[in-house]
């Protein structure tokens, strides 16, 4: 056959140049596959019914002041009709100033810094606290019925950047 005698050729050449008889493994032997038709098919496995089980909740989100800052805003803002990236985009129109004037007095009565506000309406690039303070200036000119504050219940308030993670009483 053709494929020993290129084994044989192999090893020959291997006895010239390095002197040393090389192990070649045997050739494989050709299997042929026998295909047996008008068998049934296997039953498909038995997989028993999971009992009823009371599925237990794996995380239970922590009401934090932030959370519940961030729903009122949320009402707010869906109660004009508006989308949260269009109240706080750079706009100056004027039916989006004044949401947003509404939102930092609020969010002013819940005891918050200008600065807080400013990183917490805009995360990822925060308001010049002065746009806030004028804002907030313009809003007391004509104020409006704003939504109870929300405060943190015996933990005073601003007492370090993180306080408003901290959970609501």
């Amino acid at each position: 056959m053709y494929s020993t005698e290129l084994i044989q050729h192999y090893r020959e050449v291997r006895k010239r140049l390095h002197g040393s008889p090389v192990k070649v493994a045997p050739p494989v032997k050709q299997v042929e596959l026998v295909v047996i038709l008008n068998e049934p098919p296997p039953p498909p496995p038995v997989v028993p019914e999971p009992s009823p089980i009371e599925l237990q909740p794996m995380f239970v989100p922590i009401i934090t002041r932030k959370n519940r800052m961030m729903e009122v805003i949320k009402q707010m803002i869906e109660a004009e009709g508006m989308v949260w990236e269009k109240v706080f985009s750079y706009n100056r129109i004027q039916k989006y100033v004044i949401v947003r004037r509404k939102i930092w007095a609020w969010l002013h009565s819940c005891k918050m810094t200008v600065m807080q506000i400013a990183k917490f309406c805009r995360p990822e690039k925060p308001y010049d606290h002065t746009t806030v303070i004028h804002g907030l200036r313009k809003f007391a000119e004509n104020p409006v019925q704003l939504p109870p504050p929300i405060l943190c219940g015996t933990i005073p308030p601003h007492q370090d950047k993180n306080q408003m993670e901290t959970a609501a009483l």
